[in-house]
């Protein structure tokens, strides 16, 4: 494969490696040794020049919009269309169940059901306990 620096040929202007060559160009972030080839492929190659110009026509249109901030209540105003248009399906009341995490709800399950289990196994008349002491007395014919 080619490298694009180098290369004359036919080039694609959206290609990822040569849009990602032009922005390292316009930033200034090319090593020295590439920003040379760049400049001389420049002044060589007019598809290649003209392709860059166009590149660098955007990134100044880019740099000419303003930023600008989101209102204050923009948040609130995107939840409330959400849920009127969603039928109160997205953001309405919730039951207790889906409003508590479930990773919560696990661990009070698995504490419950370890009470249980503890409650059978210390209780005097529950639970299946083997004790040695008092052996049952085999049938006898």
């Amino acid at each position: 494969m080619a490298d694009t620096t180098t290369d004359t040929a036919q080039f694609d202007a959206n290609d990822d490696e040569v849009v990602e060559l032009f922005s390292e160009y316009y930033e200034g972030a090319l090593p020295d040794e590439k920003a040379a080839e760049f400049s001389a492929r420049l002044e060589t190659d007019s598809e290649f020049s003209a392709a860059y110009k166009q590149f660098e026509k955007t990134m100044e249109l880019l740099s000419g919009m303003h930023k600008m901030s989101a209102p204050i209540d923009f948040d609130k105003k995107v939840e409330e269309t959400i849920h009127r248009r969603s039928g109160g399906r997205f953001f309405g009341r919730k039951a207790f169940g889906e409003r508590i995490p479930y990773e919560i709800l696990a661990v009070v399950v698995m504490l419950l059901a370890g009470a249980i289990y503890w409650m059978g196994r210390t209780s005097g008349t529950g639970g299946h306990k083997f004790d040695d002491n008092n052996v049952p007395e085999m049938h006898q014919k």
